[in-house]
């Protein structure tokens, strides 16, 4: 009642533990601010992702249909990503590894200095190339194909890489022969 004065009164949790319970709920507030700004960037992710295999898909409907064959050449390591129908033209199996200069024994040998000399002229200067030459696989076969390349530096990626694609004509150089 009015004008009383209380003794003895047992603190409340809140008079008790005000500090510690402040403290409990910006932590609180500051994982769930956390946990919104990780969903945000799932749902981000999902819908690169998505975007990606749909761009991955569309380039594998279009190289097939056009019967190109896909490289990456990394510069600094001197690895090369080929796409399956590449490694068809060249004869190389679908899991093996390759390496750029795995791919210069395949060219057949009238052709071989001419190509290496051009390729090497052309990365030198940073210059796109095109070249025509003869592909002899292990079966002993011939083809005639079409390469074209030029280098893309990605700085996020911290080195150049040559880029390119080949393509079959071998179809063509017969028709002309003929």
């Amino acid at each position: 009642p009015l004008g009383t004065v209380v003794r003895f009164r047992s603190p409340s949790v809140w008079d008790q533990y005000r500090w510690h319970i402040m403290l409990a709920l910006v932590i609180i507030a500051v994982q769930a601010a956390i946990i919104a700004d990780l969903l945000l960037h799932r749902g981000r992710r999902r819908r690169a992702e998505a975007q990606l295999r749909e761009s991955q898909e569309f380039m594998e409907l279009s190289t097939s249909a056009g019967g190109l064959g896909l490289w990456v050449r990394d510069l600094e390591k001197d690895d090369l990503w080929a796409n399956p129908r590449l490694r068809s033209l060249f004869g190389y199996g679908q899991n093996q590894v390759l390496r750029f200069d795995d791919v210069f024994p395949r060219i057949h040998p009238d052709d071989r200095a001419r190509v290496v000399a051009e390729v090497e002229t052309k990365q030198q200067v940073g210059l796109s190339f095109e070249e025509e030459f003869r592909v002899v696989v292990p079966d002993g076969s011939e083809r005639w194909v079409v390469s074209r390349g030029r280098t893309v530096d990605e700085p996020s990626r911290q080195g150049a890489r040559r880029m390119g694609v080949v393509f079959d004509v071998t179809e063509r150089k017969r028709a002309e022969q003929d």
